[in-house]
């Protein structure tokens, strides 16, 4: 027989099946039970470990997720609340996903003959220290965007609008339009964020996230140091 869990700090998969078989007798309307005031005098101070354990075994073997569960084969069958009204699958109450934020980007290919600029992301936040195509919010213009390249310190010879691109995150979406602008011969620079790469160098030893996937392929192929 099992070691009967503790009262305490239960792993996430125990707290999970516990959490289904009182969501169901005794319908809670939370998902998780310990944000529903009222549960805590279910759970014996006694001996609370063999509670948690019964409560293990229920929800492993007989009140089954995402199926039919074994009612006729539940000791807890006579006064479980959700089996008398034959509502036993509409609990527990999975509460609504929030919807992913909506952002739009610009992102920029800048690049002469055989080099490119790119950008390394903050330590901290969605992509954290990653390296990236310069980008900024918002749709612009071709004229906005020129005006952009220029602020970045860049001379703007040749601008072309590329097709949109949409990347997923689990709680964002980039909804992406982009530019692939030639500029002036660029020469080294300092800058904290921005970085001046070979295209070779950029296939070799940048990793460019998936998220700008759609405009790395768009690059010349030109690879000159």
């Amino acid at each position: 027989m099992p070691a009967a869990a503790p009262a305490q700090s239960l792993p996430s998969s125990v707290q999970v099946k516990g959490d289904r078989v009182l969501n169901r007798s005794m319908v809670f309307t939370s998902a998780h039970v310990q944000e529903d005031t009222g549960a805590a005098q279910f759970r014996p101070l006694s001996t609370p470990g063999n509670f948690n354990q019964a409560l293990m075994d229920l929800g492993a073997t007989i009140c089954l997720p995402n199926s039919t569960p074994l009612c006729a084969e539940c000791p807890l069958q006579c006064f479980c609340t959700a089996h008398a009204r034959g509502e036993e699958t509409a609990y527990p109450v999975v509460p609504e996903k929030k919807a992913r934020r909506m952002e739009a980007r610009t992102v920029f290919l800048l690049h002469d003959a055989g080099k490119i600029v790119i950008g390394k992301r903050p330590p901290k936040g969605l992509l954290a220290s990653l390296y990236e195509f310069p980008n900024t919010e918002g749709h612009l213009t071709e004229k906005e965007a020129l005006q952009y390249v220029s602020s970045l310190g860049f001379m703007p010879l040749h601008i072309r609008r590329l097709a949109p691109a949409k990347h997923i995150f689990s709680h964002i979406e980039w909804h992406m339009i982009g530019y692939e602008v030639r500029v002036d011969e660029l020469t080294p620079f300092e800058s904290d964020h921005l970085l001046l790469v070979s295209m070779q160098a950029l296939a070799d030893t940048y990793s460019i996230p998936s998220a700008f996937s759609a405009y790395r392929k768009l690059l010349p192929e030109n690879s000159s140091e």
